[in-house]
């Protein structure tokens, strides 16, 4: 279900609402984050947000954008980059602030409520968990990277379906772990799939991102 805009006149403002990338915070010196929206953002079309949470001490902000802006404008997604505002990283504290979050943003934007994704990676995996599991009206898919499951997940449900992506590299201290994780959740007969990162590294090559974004955009079809 890509974006295709080709012979569609696109207006030059549609609104209110800003597209780009731009900084916003929650009131009361809430949370900060950042947004992209496709530059080829178009109010009749519901598109999909992936909220990436960021590891403990790297929020990766020019390289998550770089990574997945060619995805967000092909398969109509907006990107969500919450900042932790700590060194010592996520924390329970924070959980609300992430709904807070997307609420803004599907206030704002028309959202596919089917295609909403939180992603952690490392040491954010657990509490990008925590999010997806503790809000499951709100989250139909959840994506690791280099991070394994350590919260079980909840039983699986037909009205808030919660799908799982794994991503690993075999060089990675949590690979095995991952893998693990993966063979644990589809035996409890949950719908999760796993990709296997070919490169070293933190940065997902384009062939896995091309991947994550097609799963992403399928999700109200699963």
């Amino acid at each position: 279900k890509s974006l295709n805009t080709d012979g569609i006149q696109i207006p030059e403002s549609v609104g209110e609402v800003k597209v780009g990338r731009f900084n916003s915070q929650l009131p009361n010196d809430g949370l900060s984050y950042w947004t992209y929206v496709p530059e080829n953002y178009r109010p009749d079309y519901q598109w999909g947000v992936l909220v990436w949470l960021h590891p403990t001490g790297d929020v990766s902000e020019a390289e998550t954008l770089k990574a997945w802006s060619t995805a967000c404008q092909d398969r109509g997604m907006i990107l969500v980059g919450p900042r932790a505002g700590d060194v010592s990283g996520w924390s329970d504290e924070h959980l609300e602030s992430i709904k807070m979050i997307v609420d803004r943003v599907k206030e704002t934007y028309q959202i596919d409520p089917a295609r909403v994704v939180v992603m952690g990676r490392d040491s954010s995996g657990v509490f990008a968990s925590q999010v997806a599991f503790k809000y499951r009206d709100l989250f139909r898919g959840l994506i690791l990277q280099n991070a394994a499951l350590r919260i079980r997940p909840p039983d699986a449900d037909p009205d808030s379906p919660l799908e799982f992506a794994f991503v690993s590299s075999p060089q990675h201290p949590q690979h095995k772990r991952a893998v693990q994780s993966f063979q644990a959740v589809k035996q409890l007969n949950l719908p999760a799939f796993f990709i296997e990162q070919k490169t070293e590294g933190e940065a997902l090559p384009a062939d896995v991102i091309s991947s994550l974004a097609i799963w992403l955009d399928v999700l109200d079809r699963i």
